[in-house]
């Protein structure tokens, strides 16, 4: 042991602030997504889609999921799919340079410049680019020239006039091979043949519908007439393209039909609809709504595959494939928390104790056992805020309405109602040398006897309100230490012969015991110990940082494993440490609740979800969510 280290004088706020943290060659595989699915496309084979975290695929024979490009970005990085070329190539526009990627299915490729047939297009000057349903690529640039090409030719149609038109809020390409757009105001046509461009008459839909409507949404049918969804009426507008007469479509016994997201138009001539009251179709005689009982029912983008089956995005849910009159989630988790707000967990003998809202978990790496905490007790136990382990099997758990005991798949609660407690808000508890129950609660530190007789401390008899104990735990020599502070602990030492505590002159985040009941503690630059009833440093070796803070710390047999600010991970022991970069934990955007490493494995619990991590590689990533 190395002299006490008496310097660390400084409060410590603690402020998560990730950074963006680069991965060289990490592939991650089997991973479930968040509820925020941005955009998506759907091949012969795969589904893919997008979101905060990154790129997706699914291969729709193997049901396999596959995290294919990892989002950096510190912000939402949104991509939107053009579509699949002809060589099986997917199309992806970015938010953010590069302007345009191309997946392979190997990798991304950026393009910044590319040339087909001996012609260089002018994707720097990109104003729209769509791959229609003969997986031919269309280009327009700013200058209003139109490039449309293939692996075999290539069409150029200049000053088409197209870069005049601004606030374009749909594209669509007919089935003559047409180019159509619409702004909220107007729809223009792009004649392919002829290489016109052609202004709709829309004043006769504003005289049906108003002038204060906008067009949102259009979709080209077989026969060329035009279909739109407006705002804010509850109608469809309908364009007869041998009358040239407009007309709307009113669904006054559906009052929550608000109008319409996006119009597909497949093969056989069905109109599909992506309402905010769920589907709707249009077979050319029949109008049927599609309700989707597992979600919010807004529909908000629709695509078809090669049968004519329907993918719905939802407004507040997930991507859900539409098949046989059913609804079947395309993004399914086979996880079993019923909450994705990981409170806390705790590891024993290889078995990760998961409390998530309402429940707690059971996990050994491969099986769970769950188990209802609101029906144990007379309150409900929602929050698990310590843990503890005896020899003959017994748990403890310390929770925010009392003490829960488990033995033999037996509970039994200690609160204030059959067993004295003075506070049920238990943030920490031990067992001390003479089997006194110490319990640190959020209105201060008891003692109870076997009878369970109390004993109040005051760990600074000059404070007048109740005092927030952080953590009470107790060192390998039987000293009795106290955190006080609910962020952030000032730290104390109980001494026995004069029955009270005495300040350290140590403000720490965190205290924990490793596997030979040795006490450290975690400052946000520095990990200390005790020895002795003194504080001072371990023989681990560690990192100095300028700019990141230490966040979290967890013990695996001999190895110290640090959770440092910026998402790396220290990996220490007394004669080496290692800093580990872990690309995933930039994309917790709602928080990160808990650390350990347990069962081969590192486990982050955050307010998105359980992620487990491979620690040898840090390669195999799985979350464990419910979006």
């Amino acid at each position: 042991m190395k002299k006490p280290n008496i310097l660390l004088l400084a409060l410590i706020f603690l402020l998560l602030h990730v950074t963006k943290v680069f991965a060289q060659v990490n592939k991650y595989k089997h991973y479930y997504t968040k509820k925020e699915v941005g955009s998506y496309f759907v091949s012969e084979s795969d589904f893919y889609w997008e979101n905060t975290i990154g790129i997706f695929k699914k291969n729709l024979k193997t049901q396999k999921n596959e995290l294919i490009k990892q989002n950096f970005s510190r912000h939402s990085q949104r991509s939107y799919f053009t579509g699949m070329d002809e060589e099986g190539k997917l199309w992806i526009q970015n938010t953010s340079a590069p302007k345009y990627t191309i997946y392979d299915g190997e990798t991304f490729r950026p393009i910044d410049t590319l040339k087909q047939h001996l012609v260089i297009l002018p994707l720097k000057k990109l104003k729209l680019f769509v791959i229609d349903r003969n997986k031919q690529k269309w280009i327009i640039d700013s200058l209003g020239q139109l490039f449309v090409f293939n692996r075999k030719d290539v069409k150029i149609f200049k000053n088409t006039g197209i870069n005049k038109i601004e606030n374009i809020s749909s594209v669509s390409i007919d089935f003559k091979q047409n180019l159509w757009l619409s702004t909220y105001k107007e729809i223009y046509k792009f004649d392919l043949k002829f290489s016109t461009l052609t202004k709709i008459d829309t004043d006769g839909l504003f005289k049906e519908l108003g002038s204060r409507i906008s067009i949102i949404s259009h979709g080209i049918d077989q026969n060329d007439n035009i279909w739109v969804g407006i705002i804010p009426k509850s109608a469809i507008g309908f364009y007869d393209s041998k009358t040239a007469k407009w007309s709307k479509i009113r669904f006054d016994d559906n009052p929550n039909f608000a109008g319409v997201n996006e119009i597909v138009i497949d093969k056989n001539d069905t109109k599909w609809f992506a309402s905010s009251n769920g589907i709707l179709q249009y077979n050319n005689k029949d109008w049927t709504f599609f309700y989707n009982d597992e979600t919010s029912n807004m529909a908000s983008q629709i695509k078809l595959d090669e049968a004519n089956n329907a993918y719905v995005s939802y407004t507040l849910g997930s991507v859900y494939k539409f098949e046989n009159n059913t609804f079947k989630s395309v993004i399914p988790s086979d996880n079993p928390l019923e909450s994705n707000t990981i409170s806390n967990f705790f590891c024993n003998n290889d078995t990760l104790w998961i409390n998530a809202s309402k429940g707690l978990h059971k996990f050994n790496g491969k099986d769970w056992v769950s188990y209802d905490l609101e029906k144990i007790g007379n309150f409900n136990y929602k929050y698990v805020h310590d843990f503890s382990s005896s020899n003959d099997g017994t748990r403890w758990f310390g929770t925010s309405t009392g003490l829960l005991k488990l033995k033999n798949n037996n509970w039994e609660v200690f609160d204030r109602n059959n067993n004295g407690l003075n506070n049920d808000e238990i943030n920490s508890f031990i067992f001390d040398n003479d089997k006194n129950l110490w319990i640190g609660t959020r209105e201060g530190l008891f003692r109870y006897n076997r009878s369970f007789i109390p004993e109040r401390f005051q760990l600074n008899p000059n404070q007048r309100h109740d005092e927030y104990i952080n953590f009470v735990k107790k060192d390998k020599e039987g000293f009795i230490w106290a955190g006080k502070g609910e962020y952030s602990s000032l730290v104390y030492k109980y001494d026995a012969l004069n029955g009270k505590f005495e300040f350290q002159n140590q403000t720490v985040i965190q205290s924990q015991n490793d596997i030979k009941n040795n006490l450290f503690f975690l400052t946000n630059k520095n990990i200390l110990t005790t020895s002795n009833g003194v504080i001072c440093i371990p023989d681990y070796k560690l990192p100095t940082f300028k700019n990141t803070s230490f966040y979290k710390m967890y013990f695996d047999n001999n190895t110290l494993w640090i959770l440092l600010g910026n998402g790396n991970i220290i990996k220490s022991t007394s004669e080496k440490f290692e800093v580990l970069k872990n690309p995933i934990i930039d994309n917790f955007k709602e928080g990160i609740t808990c650390f350990c490493v347990c069962n081969s494995y590192i486990y982050v619990g955050s307010q998105n979800g359980l992620f487990e991590i491979n620690k040898t590689n840090l390669e195999k990533i799985t979350l464990f969510t419910n979006w």
